[in-house]
């Protein structure tokens, strides 16, 4: 809780009055360990790669008083160059129409660029006033090239349960990993929605979500993109209930929160060593014509496949699923309308997905019929979140390849993401089951490129790992 403390910082005699010379107010905080802590230290860190090479990084908090932005940075622990951010921090409001008006605390972004490639950097951030962080590093990815090999999480549907949280160790635990992608539906604050105990839903939630993944996005450069969870807002027929009118911005704390690389945009791509991978939404609009199908159709267009061979997709609602839930969504269905030509004519390698809270491997398909040289389907919707697994399947189509029929245990169907990137024709995903003592992978593939293979010009070729 916050509390006022009022701080007498120098008094003065002069002509035989007492006149107060400063007085300030701090706020303080009790720490989740009972020690008070100035509200300027900062809090809920978090990184992201800052442009589209990789030689930038955003490194964002949040503190409860406004002071200015600054960043410690250098190759060397506690050997830093002082950089101090533009924009100065901003609060947002939301109005819940059940629980009123929340204000966030003023969230800093601090983007800095020219950084050396595959290299170790430490950091502090906060400022001399407020106080600064402890000391955290992060690993730039290599120089975008063909055989630029890179390792990264990949994770969607985390929430905060206790299935979350070990995940985060697991995660955590995987000293390889450089940087994590998370395909949506990260807090799962649903703040227009009413709160339950079972589900308490609330933007106080980004918060504890924030401070959750601390240890794990403050050293691993996090890209991020919105799925259905981070939308926040309230149907047209539900405003001025009570006389509250609640917030209608969608995406608005998703947006206030994060600073992605597209900057205003919910869509955007970054090379990852020899990978080009693409951010979409499937919540805004994606029809032809549409601003995110005219950034797909450019963006594509423009990969150089002599620099990035791999071209990864990502978005939340999965084009190819077999579960019965979340099954034919207009989400999924009319996006896939719309783009899947797109993707097949410029030959996406891989797609990644969530919203599914299982796993799920196609075989490269294409208008539901496997085919040679089209994308392999990755639905990884399973790091954790508190609605639970999503049990049931319906007939195995042909291009289904691996899913998990006859699992039930949120212990064994939860779980995370790893991608290898080899070379410029080898690329290793596994996916791992949460565990408590030993590795356990539930799934191991390897994709290769069919012209190493020469088995076609085009596409990769699923080869099940050990």
């Amino acid at each position: 809780f916050f509390f006022a403390s009022f701080l007498c910082l120098c008094t003065k005699m002069h002509k035989g009055m007492m006149l107060l010379h400063s007085i300030v107010w701090s706020l303080m905080l009790l720490g989740s360990d009972g020690a008070l802590m100035l509200t300027g230290t900062p809090s809920q860190i978090h990184i992201n790669q800052g442009n589209k090479d990789g030689s930038a990084i955003t490194i964002s908090w949040v503190t409860q008083t406004f002071y200015r932005s600054h960043v410690l940075l250098g190759t060397r622990p506690g050997a830093y160059q002082h950089h101090v951010g533009r924009t100065p921090a901003q609060a947002y409001n939301y109005t819940s129409r059940f629980s009123g008006l929340y204000t966030s605390g003023l969230i800093h972004h601090v983007t800095i660029s020219s950084l050396a490639f595959d290299t170790q950097y430490y950091y502090q951030c906060g400022s001399p006033d407020g106080g600064f962080s402890q000391e955290y590093s992060f690993h730039t990815p290599p120089e975008p090239s063909p055989n630029a090999r890179v390792v990264f999480g990949m994770i969607g549907d985390i929430g905060q349960t206790k299935y979350s949280r070990i995940n985060i160790q697991d995660l955590l635990g995987d000293h390889t990993l450089t940087s994590l992608v998370i395909v949506g539906d990260l807090s799962y604050a649903d703040s227009e929605g009413l709160p339950t105990p079972e589900y308490p839903c609330s933007q106080t939630r980004w918060d504890s979500w924030s401070e959750m993944m601390q240890p794990l996005s403050a050293t691993l450069p996090t890209m991020t993109l919105p799925g259905n969870h981070e939308l926040e807002t309230f149907p047209p027929h539900l405003q001025g209930e009570a006389g509250i009118a609640a917030t209608m911005t969608p995406f608005l704390a998703y947006g206030k929160r994060f600073k992605m690389p597209g900057g205003e945009q919910f869509f955007y791509s970054y090379n990852y060593g020899s990978a080009h991978i693409i951010m979409l939404n499937s919540y805004e609009p994606f029809a032809e014509g549409s601003l995110q199908y005219d950034f797909l159709k450019k963006d594509l267009k423009a990969v150089d496949r002599s620099v990035t061979p791999w071209v990864l997709l990502c978005m939340h609602a999965p084009w190819y699923n077999s579960n019965t839930h979340h099954h034919k969504e207009p989400e999924e269905v009319l996006m896939k309308k719309a783009m899947e030509e797109v993707v097949h004519k410029y030959e996406v390698d891989i797609i990644f997905s969530g919203h599914v809270h299982n796993y799920e491997r196609t075989y490269p398909v294409y208008k539901d019929q496997v085919t040679v040289g089209a994308p392999v389907y990755i639905v990884a919707g399973d790091a954790g979140n508190r609605e639970g697994p999503a049990l049931g399947y319906y007939h195995q189509p042909a291009w289904s390849a691996f899913r998990l029929d006859h699992e039930a245990d949120a212990y064994r169907v939860f779980g995370h993401g790893r991608v290898e990137v080899h070379n410029s024709s080898h690329l290793e995903f596994q996916w791992h089951r949460l565990r408590e003592e030993e590795k356990d992978i539930g799934d191991s593939v390897w994709l290769v490129k069919n012209q190493w293979l020469r088995t076609a010009s085009r596409g990769v070729t699923p080869i099940a790992g050990s």
